[in-house]
């Protein structure tokens, strides 16, 4: 039996018998409209299912050339998804160096997918703070120092495990920022803010080719004997 998802163009293979259990489909998505709306839901379909009768020998050519196919897998396969932040999570350290003319930026990503590897980037834009303060109130909002920017790329992260990596920045603007915060007149205090994009460079996970073999093994046994 078909699930509620539709029909797509292609070969079938279902039992010979009602209410002909569907073993396999070879052939191709069917297009989107300009949209990226499926056509099948749309109101005039494109694919309409039809069955008739092949022999076993068609059957046993098909389902062989669905296992050179499987056969053809690497053992690892990139994977089109976007991890959520329940399964990749990422903290940002900001650690001044000597008399604070340089800070490190230290990027960890946490990967708790049980079988998907993950291989980041991140873009990292520091920002100094200024705090002015009077009498020992803070007043309005901190004045803010664009400190320095750079890119980093991780370590691939594989299932269950956290990566890191580090850059440095500093330079004039940066002891300038410290020399403000350093004046006892002004009473200005400073702290450190680290923007961290996250910029996926690939997801790859198991094929599962073995196990495939195996059910493509199953399915031709079954239907080659109804032959």
């Amino acid at each position: 039996m078909l699930g509620s998802g539709g029909t797509r163009a292609g070969t079938y293979w279902v039992t010979a018998s009602a209410p002909h259990r569907l073993l396999g489909y070879s052939g191709f998505d069917v297009l989107h409209d300009g949209d990226g709306e499926p056509h099948e839901s749309m109101f005039d379909p494109v694919a309409k299912l039809s069955v008739r009768t092949e022999n076993a020998a068609t059957a046993r050519g098909t389902y062989e050339a669905m296992r050179t196919a499987v056969r053809s897998l690497p053992s690892v396969v990139p994977i089109s998804t976007e991890p959520d932040p329940e399964e990749v999570s990422e903290t940002v350290d900001e650690e001044c160096g000597a008399l604070c003319h340089t800070v490190t930026v230290t990027v960890s990503l946490t990967n708790r997918m049980p079988y998907q590897s993950v291989t980041a980037r991140y873009a990292l834009a520091l920002k100094a703070l200024l705090h002015k303060d009077e009498d020992g109130y803070r007043l309005g909002n901190p004045r803010s120092v664009d400190i320095g920017s750079c890119t980093v790329r991780l370590p691939t992260a594989k299932p269950g495990t956290t990566v890191r990596a580090v850059c440095t920045m500093g330079g004039p603007v940066l002891r300038k920022a410290v020399q403000a915060a350093s004046d006892q007149h002004g009473f200005v205090q400073m702290t450190l803010q680290t923007e961290a994009t996250r910029q996926v460079d690939g997801i790859t996970g198991p094929s599962h080719a073995k196990d495939l073999l195996q059910k493509l093994d199953l399915h031709a046994g079954q239907i080659t004997r109804t032959g």
